[in-house]
């Protein structure tokens, strides 16, 4: 009983920190859905709050019970480790600035621990609500109006009045084709932007030809994707493609 009490705020220390960092994404996406959803969805984030979060807090708070003199730099161990995580990657302005963004959030892991710990509401809502963000996150927030789109075998073309999301064109594809394409958007406002992805969403890396010409060798048999992507856009978009 007291290891699943003392696993649940462990949990909930790190929905709190999420809750924060989900928070504040929120609000840079000036409120966007889809803009949110796709940062939310960047599993790495995931991993570390819920992942090496969890697990390095519970060698810390071992450590100090095997040593009770440290009790009082629980609090600087728990920011010393958030700010740690990135020494790997090396030491340079990046790491740096990520170091105390990982402070800033193993703080918040142990303010949410804190809380959870003495309210029994807070472990409660620590622990749903990053939940029902989770949930959220896998909707399509797609929106478009005035959308007409014109397509042939190897080409497709759109206008649009508003559009905020994405919106793919597949292509069927064998290992060791080349696929090249081109793409033109001419954007009124709001932002646009293209990728290619396979069929699991990941986005295949591409050569730069030159002139809007994008190039990739595709490595496995399937259903691949040429996605164009809008920020509260408008304007118009071409698409073509050649499978050699």
């Amino acid at each position: 009983m007291m290891l699943g009490r003392y696993m649940a705020t462990k949990l909930a220390a790190a929905g709190f920190a999420m809750t924060i960092i989900f928070s504040y994404l929120l609000v840079v996406s000036n409120f966007n859905l889809y803009t949110f959803s796709e940062m939310a969805r960047i599993w790495m984030l995931w991993a570390v709050i819920f992942g090496y979060g969890i697990v390095i807090t519970c060698v810390i708070d071992a450590v100090i019970e095997r040593w009770e003199a440290l009790a009082r730099y629980k609090t600087a161990l728990y920011l010393l480790a958030g700010a740690l995580f990135f020494l790997p990657f090396g030491l340079n302005t990046f790491t740096l600035i990520a170091g105390i963004v990982g402070a800033f959030v193993a703080g918040m892991f142990l303010l949410g621990q804190t809380l959870a710990t003495n309210y029994r509401a807070c472990n409660i809502a620590f622990i749903v609500i990053p939940l029902l963000f989770l949930l959220l996150i896998q909707l399509d927030y797609t929106t478009k109006k005035g959308w007409e789109a014109t397509s042939t075998s190897n080409s497709y073309h759109v206008t649009y009045e508003h559009f905020n999301g994405e919106h793919k064109i597949p292509l069927v594809l064998k290992k060791g084709d080349i696929v090249t394409n081109k793409i033109v958007m001419n954007l009124a406002r709001g932002v646009g932007g293209h990728h290619l992805e396979n069929a699991s969403g990941q986005i295949l890396g591409q050569t730069e030809l030159g002139h809007d010409r994008l190039q990739a060798e595709i490595e496995q048999d399937g259903t691949y994707y040429i996605v164009l992507t809008g920020e509260r856009a408008a304007g118009d978009a071409t698409v073509e493609w050649e499978i050699q």
